[in-house]
């Protein structure tokens, strides 16, 4: 609610409480992950983007706590999935990945790529310049959909879009994002989608 809220009392508390689960991992060798979501349950979540989540993590100023992207959930705050995880992996931040699809109105859950199918492709790309090798979760909701076949659908649509990436070439794609000219980038999705083999 309005009002409610001591904005930089609470603040102050996220970041300390990460520093303290950090400091108590580090020693471990233990990785702390955030997953930020914009809503849902509260109307507002306090850190709700990639801009918060990047904070807390520079105020943490600890090497073992980086973020988990939730596909869904970019969507939901209106980010451009594949920038955010630029922001996260340029600086070695990205520790995991929720991977579906959705509206972007509310954590839709759906198979990955069937909704936002260019956006997915250049995620995967971007996965693949910053050589993410971590693990991959799909976190689709089969509520109709026999769970085994959504997950496979889920692996099979990142492997398609994988396999057109590698077929197209990570260097003819950078090429093409140098000019920044958006006819020949939806030329390049559709020569990536399209593409015979």
């Amino acid at each position: 609610y309005p009002f409610q809220v001591d904005y930089e009392r609470n603040w102050n508390i996220i970041v300390d409480s990460f520093r303290k689960v950090a400091e108590y991992a580090e020693p471990k060798g233990i990785k702390i992950s955030i997953e930020y979501k914009p809503c849902e349950p509260r109307a507002y979540s306090m850190v709700d983007g990639i801009g918060l989540s990047l904070q807390v993590v520079k105020e943490v100023n600890k090497p073992n706590i980086g973020l988990t992207l939730d596909y869904c959930h970019m969507l939901m705050k209106r980010e451009n999935p594949a920038y955010s995880l630029v922001l996260a992996a340029k600086d070695h931040k990205l520790y995991g990945l929720h991977m579906n699809d959705g509206y972007g109105e509310l954590d839709n859950g759906l198979i990955f790529g069937s909704v936002t199918i260019p956006q997915a492709l250049e995620f995967v790309y971007y996965l693949k310049k910053y050589n993410y090798d971590g693990v991959i979760f799909f976190d689709s909701f089969p509520v109709r959909e026999e769970a085994k076949e959504e997950v496979e659908a889920n692996i099979k649509t990142f492997q398609k879009l994988s396999d057109a990436i590698d077929q197209y070439g990570m260097d003819q794609v950078e090429k093409v994002i140098k000019q920044q000219d958006g006819v020949q980038s939806q030329k390049l999705v559709l020569d990536m989608l399209l593409a015979k083999k």
